[in-house]
């Protein structure tokens, strides 16, 4: 874009080129002073001299061939491709899990940044060996590898296996995994009067704060057949759940109209810890805006 500063006959008395630079105005042939002290397209003296009726006009020309950086075919950081290389190869592996009679390689450092319970079991200095039981090396790998990075696991198998998946990760805190395999279930659209209540109360017990919504509103919605099902007798046993789902079923709520999904976004936005039910989230939402 051009800046142009014309005097009372119509000449141009200043004249400049500008390009956007990282949001901001920044001249062509910027020199080092002008970096440093900042872009001054008039000084004063001749601002006023080219007063017209104690108005300074300042025209603006935009042009058409400016080269945006996104048409450049650059390419991404290969950090994540080559931290699970990394974890498929089991090359420097310094600590290893063992899973059904073999033995998995791991990388301590990346387990203490994505998975500190299960760093935590190679805290003491000569144990570099550990046995995971109650899973399958399949299932565990698969947790394994959102823990270096895959943040695209495969939807069939979350969907697929989403019970053990929450079951794993909700033992060994990998919440984003465990928050993939809640969204995989409820957009698979396989939660139906069938099976809600099993799901319903599965979630509330794993702490699935986004399937137990999900799980909530349906239930709510198909009330009156629901209630007069064997299943329902079955909440009979978690006073808790019941009086959740009595409060929901008559509108008694009166917390803020925002879902989990909405809520945990808000959370990702500002780095903040995305697990928690609805009037979790909103406190730690509210202290942070209001700090």
């Amino acid at each position: 874009m051009t800046l142009i500063a014309r005097d009372e006959t119509g000449a141009i008395a200043k004249k400049r080129k500008f390009v956007t630079a990282h949001g901001a105005l920044k001249p062509l042939n910027e020199t080092e002073e002008e970096s440093l002290n900042g872009v001054q397209f008039l000084d004063g003296s001749t601002a006023r001299s080219l007063l017209v009726d104690n108005a300074l006009i300042i025209e603006l020309e935009v042009e058409d061939d400016i080269i945006d950086i996104s048409s450049f075919n650059l390419p991404a950081s290969t950090l994540q491709s080559n931290v699970l290389k990394l974890f498929d190869s089991g090359e420097d592996a310094d600590v290893f899990f063992m899973v059904e009679g073999i033995s998995l390689p791991a990388h301590k450092l990346i387990l203490k940044l994505n998975a500190k319970q299960l760093d935590s079991f190679f805290t003491d200095g000569d144990k570099s060996t550990v046995v995971i039981e109650g899973t399958t090396l399949k299932l565990f790998k698969f947790m394994l590898r959102y823990v270096y990075g895959d943040d695209q696991p495969d939807f069939k198998y979350l969907v697929d296996h989403y019970h053990e998946i929450i079951d794993i990760t909700d033992k060994y805190n990998i919440t984003g995994l465990k928050l993939e395999a809640q969204a995989a279930k409820i957009a698979s659209l396989t939660i139906d009067k069938d099976n809600v209540t099993e799901i319903l109360i599965f979630a509330h017990d794993k702490n699935c704060f986004l399937l137990k919504e999900y799980a909530m509103k349906m239930y709510v919605c198909n009330f009156e057949d629901l209630v007069h099902t064997d299943s329902f007798n079955q909440l009979a046993t978690n006073v808790e759940l019941l009086r959740e789902l009595m409060i929901a079923v008559n509108g008694l709520s009166s917390e803020t109209d925002s879902t989990i999904n909405i809520l945990i976004g808000k959370m990702l936005k500002y780095d903040l810890d995305f697990d928690g039910p609805k009037d979790v989230l909103i406190s730690r939402l509210d202290n942070y805006e209001n700090a």
